[in-house]
């Protein structure tokens, strides 16, 4: 049962525990904490065979989808979350940290402030990002491994991954030491948590949509540069970025490591964007623009 307290606080039971939250920010704190996998999990997934581990990263995809598209529709309307949230079948929805019981708990009570089932959307993604990551690299050793053991000499000992693994994990796992280099410069954005950045004059904003790299510069106009120098201007308002055809900035359809919506701009028209990373494999910038995010 649900009781709101005052100045829009939260008295929520979940599996019997009483839970009271001052605000949407103490709320967004205790979530924290479930965003990541717990060690039994971690070893439930280290001893699945290689085609279960892949299985297990497409059903993740699936569900990161659907939840994308939610939290890309409350960056309009914060009032779609809720049904959103109502439409999930309880079985999708992990038993991990509790994440099953509080989505339950959030979807009955019918007034509350929708920002509480917003962050609920945002740190459970952040969880499927970190279960998606785990499976990442479970696969990605084990193949690993196996590259090294003993082939014919006139076999290759690289390791090549499976089209079935490209397209579901897409990771590389032959990366020059020239793009490890490059992308140690950049830090991943919060998936779902919106960080604001002062455009500083002609200076360029450089970003990793995955491992693309891309920039938002202000001349006459505020321009989204892609991987390719292509230029495409940004609105003032929302922009949307991703492979889809219905997007604002559309990258290049053969990017399969780019999402089909993957970046959220916002510019206000007076020399400040928000971005915020919807994808499923990641948005990154250089660290000094991450000291100020919010969902």
């Amino acid at each position: 049962m649900f009781r709101r307290t005052p100045i829009d606080g939260l008295d929520i039971n979940i599996d019997g525990d009483r839970y009271v939250f001052q605000s949407p920010q103490d709320f967004e704190f205790a979530l924290n904490g479930r965003t990541s996998l717990p060690a039994p999990k971690i070893a439930a997934l280290s001893r699945l065979s290689d085609d279960e581990l892949l299985r297990e990263a497409e059903a993740i995809r699936a569900v990161e989808q659907r939840f994308a598209e939610a939290l890309s529709g409350t960056l309009e309307d914060i009032t779609s979350v809720g049904p959103f949230l109502r439409t999930m079948e309880p079985s999708i929805i992990s038993q991990d940290n509790n994440w099953r019981s509080i989505i339950r708990a959030l979807n009955g009570v019918d007034r509350m402030p929708e920002t509480y089932k917003k962050i609920a959307l945002v740190k459970y993604m952040q969880y499927l990002t970190s279960r998606q990551e785990v499976v990442k690299s479970l696969y990605a050793n084990r193949q690993s491994g196996k590259a090294g053991e003993a082939r014919p000499e006139n076999e290759s000992a690289v390791y090549r991954p499976t089209a079935r693994f490209r397209e579901t994990m897409l990771i590389n796992l032959n990366a020059s030491p020239e793009l490890e280099r490059h992308e140690t410069s950049f830090s991943r954005l919060p998936k779902g948590e919106t960080v604001e950045v002062d455009l500083e004059g002609e200076h360029p904003i450089d970003l990793l949509l995955a491992k693309h790299q891309c920039r938002i510069l202000l001349r006459d106009r505020l321009m989204f540069v892609d991987q390719g120098g292509n230029n495409s201007e940004l609105r003032e308002g929302r922009n949307v970025v991703g492979r889809d055809v219905t997007s604002d900035v559309i990258m290049d359809a053969s990017l399969r490591d780019v999402s089909r919506k993957h970046l959220i701009v916002e510019s206000n028209g007076v020399g400040q964007i928000k971005l915020t990373d919807i994808s499923s494999h990641g948005t990154s910038l250089p660290p000094k623009y991450l000291d100020h995010t919010s969902i």
